[in-house]
C-alpha cells in the first residue's frame, strides 16, 4: 500500500492529491483495525491469567491479601491487573475478594458457634469492628443480626 502511494504522488493528475488521500485513510482504518484485533487478543490471552488470580483469591482469602499481591502473583503490574479483572469478571479484584470473604463468613455465622471476631480473623480480618461495618454495609445487617435471622429461619 505504502509503494502504491508512493507511485501516485509521482503521477501528475488532478486526482491525485484525492486518491492519495484515500489510500491514506485505508491505511489507518487498517492500522485502527490491527490495534483493536491486539487488544482483543491481548485479553484473551489474560482470561486465563484472570481465572488463576481468581482461584488465588479463593484459596488465600482468610491471608492478609492486597491487590499488588494478588497482581504480582499472576505477574500483570498491579493497574493493568485491577482494568482486566474488571472487563472480564465485571467487578474489581477489592470487590470480589471482599465478596468471596463476606460469603464465607455467613456461612461460618450460620454453622459455626465462632464469635464475631474469630470469623473476621477467619475471613481475613484483623480488626472486628471493620468487619462488622463492612459487613453491614454489604448485606445490611450486622453479623450477629444476620446469625440470629439465618438460624431462625430454620
Amino acid at each position: 500500500m505504502m509503494r502504491e502511494m508512493f507511485d501516485l504522488s509521482l503521477k501528475n493528475s488532478e486526482l491525485v492529491d484525492l486518491k492519495l488521500s484515500l489510500r491514506i485513510s485505508e491505511l489507518l482504518t487498517l492500522m485502527i483495525e490491527e490495534k483493536q484485533s491486539d487488544r482483543k487478543t491481548q485479553r484473551t490471552l489474560h482470561k486465563a491469567d484472570i481465572e488463576r488470580a481468581r482461584a488465588f483469591i479463593d484459596a488465600q482469602f482468610s491471608q492478609a491479601l492486597d491487590i499488588a499481591t494478588i497482581a504480582k502473583s499472576v505477574s500483570i503490574s498491579k493497574y493493568y491487573f485491577i482494568k482486566l479483572f474488571k472487563e472480564l469478571l465485571g467487578q474489581t479484584p477489592y470487590d470480589y475478594l471482599t465478596e468471596v470473604r463476606i460469603n464465607t463468613s455467613k456461612r461460618l455465622l450460620f454453622e459455626s458457634e465462632m464469635s464475631m471476631s474469630e470469623v473476621a480473623k477467619e475471613v481475613g480480618y484483623q480488626d472486628q469492628n471493620n468487619f462488622i461495618k463492612l459487613f453491614k454495609k454489604r448485606t445490611g445487617m450486622t453479623p450477629l443480626k444476620f446469625r440470629t435471622k439465618a438460624r431462625a429461619q430454620l
